[in-house]
């Protein structure tokens, strides 16, 4: 799922949960552009095409967009798929499947892993200049390109201690105790 947004007939992509490849600026679909996340700085094709999965080929009404991103920094590497998209309107129904899903699927990635990720704002060049990063047990920092763990998290009330610290998230008690017994809780 992303959100397109229509302005003057041109359709942009505005998507800010990829992680640190989203583009965090409206993105005209069709075509290539360059996305500036503080240091990082990609070029990203937005077109609409087929996927290798597609079983009925080169059908008009098949036909996904597609998030590819490659570094500026390395000319000449391929392009790394991202994600794919349709322009099908999602319902409330839609995000209530997706989510039972994220969350209860034994092939979702999501289930096994707890991951937070906030962009850091630099104030003097208003402009994004790195992300704080809860993944597992480690919050990571990267900032103009440089990445770090800032510490290695013992147990729940660690991450939780962690989740308000650095990324400005405060769970209330029914949140915190939601983890306790499921494979991501840190023992």
């Amino acid at each position: 799922m992303a959100n397109i947004v229509t302005i003057s007939n041109v359709k942009y992509l505005v998507d800010v949960g990829f992680g640190s490849s989203s583009p965090v600026r409206p993105t005209q679909l069709g075509g290539p552009a360059v996305i500036q996340n503080g240091s990082q700085q990609l070029l990203v094709s937005l077109k609409q095409e087929h996927i290798p999965d597609n079983i009925h080929g080169v059908k008009p009404e098949q036909l996904l967009w597609t998030y590819s991103m490659m570094s500026t920094e390395k000319p000449g590497e391929t392009w790394i798929p991202g994600y794919c998209f349709s322009e099908v309107e999602f319902l409330p129904n839609d995000f209530e499947v997706m989510n039972v899903f994220v969350c209860q699927s034994p092939t979702s990635w999501f289930r096994w892993h707890v991951v937070a990720l906030v962009f850091l704002w630099d104030t003097e060049h208003d402009d994004i200049e790195g992300t704080m990063t809860i993944m597992g047990d480690e919050v990571k920092e990267r900032r103009h390109g440089v990445s770090k763990v800032v510490k290695k998290l013992e147990d729940e009330t660690e991450r939780v201690q962690a989740l308000r610290d650095y990324l400005g998230i405060e769970l209330t008690d029914v949140q915190k105790r939601s983890i306790l017994g499921t494979v991501s809780q840190l023992r």
